[in-house]
């Protein structure tokens, strides 16, 4: 017949504390915000920072307890909202006393699932997707460039309208000097005649 049962057992003993460090357990800080998206139906992480570690028998840190990992929020296809956040609290005035003092407060765009409440009466831009925001650049890139090719067509325009005047200002100054050399050369002769005609007299 074959042997049965335990051949030896364990059993824990001695629980008073032999004095000593207290045991210290793993602990963590607070979990840090959600990092953004790198894509509509991707994962986004956040961490947090172990603030003590395990000592004198105390409890250790495990892995992965100090990072979670979760689905976006956005699926891919599904309408978004751009809108404005709460105002953060007013900073201090720059000056105690007189006047002149400033102060200021800020705000921050926000993207979300749902439209946000227009309060203000800001306008609110609704992107269904990424690629609405890159159709716009294009826009923009497309616009742009036509605006330089006018500016370039203009200043071309200037410039031959400025040599074109420069020419009929030369042409101009060149007939008025043929006209005058020729008036002079007809005066000669007339003046010619006049003292031979003097001298016969006398």
């Amino acid at each position: 017949r074959v042997c049965g049962g335990a051949l030896s057992e364990i059993r824990e003993c001695a629980r008073n504390s032999c004095g000593g460090p207290a045991a210290v357990d793993c602990a963590y800080g607070e979990w840090q915000d959600w990092q953004e998206c790198t894509r509509c139906d991707g994962e986004h992480k956040r961490v947090r920072e172990i603030t003590a570690y395990a000592a004198n028998g105390g409890r250790a840190c495990r892995n992965f307890d100090s990072e979670q990992v979760e689905k976006c929020p956005r699926e891919c296809g599904e309408p978004t909202y751009c809108g404005w956040s709460s105002w953060v609290a007013w900073s201090e005035c720059s000056t105690q006393c007189g006047t002149g003092g400033k102060r200021h407060r800020r705000r921050t765009l926000e993207i979300s699932s749902g439209p946000p409440s227009d309060t203000e009466g800001q306008g609110l831009q609704m992107m269904t997707d990424v690629s609405a925001l890159g159709d716009t650049m294009r826009r923009y890139e497309v616009l742009y460039k036509e605006t330089k090719d006018l500016e370039g067509t203009h200043l071309r325009e200037i410039a031959a309208a400025f040599c074109t005047g420069c020419l009929s200002l030369f042409a101009g100054m060149v007939v008025l000097r043929g006209m005058h050399v020729g008036s002079r050369a007809s005066s000669r002769p007339l003046s010619g005649m006049a003292s031979a005609r003097t001298q016969a007299m006398m």
